[in-house]
């Protein structure tokens, strides 16, 4: 079987006729690819797993040739049958306990007691359990009695197979279980859901950052062999994936390395980082829980974003948002189905508040504090959430909203549990995503209508922002309109919240007036 392989990758043969030296030249079901190279995979069978400690053989054959690899996949599918033939005769002669030890010792380059180093059978274990051994630790004691061309021969092809092959985990106890990456991540989302640290939506996207490195690495992949070349691998395969993957149905039912192959406009910077961040959280857990023994995510190197960091999120400027409101929802009222419609933009670029802080507002979080009119920003309630303590807080309503009617829309839905309708499900349920769920995609659907896709609806905080640093408001104050954690201790730790009456006046320094001439007020 060696020999053969031999031959035909020293291309003594071609394909048809290195097929014909063998029947599993044939059969390609133990080759699988990762980033164009070929791995060989094969399962283990369930009544010999107790010994072997594993359930697949799994290890790279170092090529991106079909042929190559197949015929490579043929010498080491011939091996493991061998290996599990004899395997199971022994088991009817040897204890499992006896039979795991002597595997464990052919492994570890010590002498078998009970399986002659001098078979094929102790070159298989060797090879399958140590792709990464030298040529001669594998042939060391199997020479005896052949000739010196059959010695060189296996030697040759023994050198073709172990150079082919990259180390894929390091050694580890046969007593210790095998851990598998899809076990490992249904215990830490288990332990996240329990914790109650992590809201609805996280958890999701946790599962959706995780289901990436499952499909990269193999569900079945022991999260033991996952080291820095292969944490290293999988960022850079990230850095050439596109964007939404998942909502473009040309992608859907192909692999990453497909997905890659098609060349398409790589995915932002920033949301690799975000799944490598994903990554190095469940490692880091991971790490504690005695899984893996370090965390090769963590700080793991990125390219730089040369934008700066101002530059990197658009806003709305003032031609966009003239488009915007001189649509027919806002100059005609027209196409109104919700009122969340006309008034969630117009509050957004009136306060800067994220979508969701607005849209789950009651009308009793429309308060007076210092007899000025504000916006309570709480999640007191139930279904109320916020993405930080420092969230919650109070934004003095703009006069320019009263003046478009909003006193009048809040006498409106006086008596009514939410600011806002057709925010929940028909069943009544608050989405998966929260109030904004609904509200996001229906604007989502508008600004792409209307050719406006470089913003969305977080734009309007970008805005806020940018509106205030260009009229020189103190950051301080501009970070409590926002809601933004304070980034000095000082201020964070012993610093109260700030006067309302200089909210106010942090509030009417936003003039979007010109912008908005087209409005019609809210009737």
């Amino acid at each position: 079987m060696i020999y053969k392989s031999f031959l035909y990758l020293q291309g003594l043969c071609d394909p048809q006729s290195a097929a014909q030296c063998d029947p599993h030249m044939t059969n390609a079901t133990y080759l699988t690819t990762r980033n164009n190279t070929y791995y060989f995979k094969k399962r283990i069978p369930s009544d010999l797993r107790c010994i072997f400690n594993k359930s697949h053989f799994y290890t790279s054959l170092k090529t991106t040739k079909w042929a190559t690899a197949l015929c490579m996949s043929s010498s080491l599918v011939s091996q493991t049958d061998l290996l599990f033939s004899n395997t199971r005769k022994k088991m009817n002669t040897m204890t499992n306990e006896d039979l795991t030890e002597t595997i464990y010792a052919i492994m570890h380059g010590t002498k078998p007691k009970t399986i002659n180093p001098n078979t094929n059978e102790w070159i298989s274990v060797r090879l399958i359990n140590h792709p990464d051994g030298t040529t001669e630790q594998v042939t060391e004691v199997h020479h005896e009695g052949q000739t010196s061309e059959e010695i060189a021969a296996d030697h040759c092809s023994l050198e073709i197979l172990t150079a082919q092959q990259a180390p894929t985990s390091t050694s580890t106890s046969l007593k210790e279980p095998i851990n598998t990456l899809s076990d490992v991540v249904e215990r830490f989302m288990a332990s996240k859901t329990a914790s109650g640290t992590v809201q609805d939506k996280g958890l999701e996207a946790n599962k959706a950052h995780l289901t990436l490195l499952l499909d990269f690495f193999g569900a079945d992949t022991s999260i033991r062999t996952i080291r820095l070349e292969q944490a290293e691998e999988f960022r850079n395969l990230l850095l050439k994936l596109p964007p939404n993957r998942s909502k473009n149905k040309k992608l859907k039912g192909k692999s990453l390395s497909e997905i890659v192959d098609m060349n398409l406009k790589p995915q932002a910077i920033a949301t690799v980082k975000g799944t490598i961040q994903k990554c190095s959280t469940f490692f880091q857990w991971a790490t504690k829980a005695d899984y893996v023994d370090q965390n090769y995510f963590y700080k793991m190197p990125m390219p730089k974003d040369n934008r700066k960091e101002s530059e990197q999120r658009d806003r709305w400027y003032k031609e966009d948002l003239h488009k915007l409101f001189s649509m027919p929802i806002w100059s005609e009222h027209k196409n109104i189905k919700h009122a969340y419609y006309y008034w969630l933009p117009l509050l957004s670029l009136y306060t800067g508040a994220r979508l969701n802080e607005l849209a789950q507002m009651k009308p009793d979080n429309v308060i007076h504090a210092d007899n000025i009119q504000c916006f309570q920003i709480t999640d007191e309630d139930e279904g109320q959430k916020l993405k930080n303590t420092s969230s919650k807080r109070l934004i003095p309503v703009h006069p320019h909203l009263i003046e478009l009617g909003f006193d009048e829309y809040l006498k409106q839905r006086q008596g009514k549990e939410w600011l806002f309708d057709g925010l929940l499900t028909n069943n009544g349920d608050l989405p998966r995503d929260g109030f904004s769920h609904n509200a996001s995609k229906w604007f989502n659907r508008l600004r792409k209508q209307n050719n406006l896709s470089h913003v969305d609806f977080h734009s309007f905080r970008h805005t806020v922002a940018d509106e205030l640093k260009q009229n020189q408001v103190p950051a301080q104050q501009a970070s409590s309109l926002l809601g933004h954690k304070d980034q000095t201790i000082t201020y964070a730790r012993y610093g109260k919240d700030l006067n309302i009456r200089l909210m106010n006046k942090t509030v009417q320094v936003l003039d979007f007036t010109d912008v908005l001439k087209n409005v019609k007020p809210w009737q």
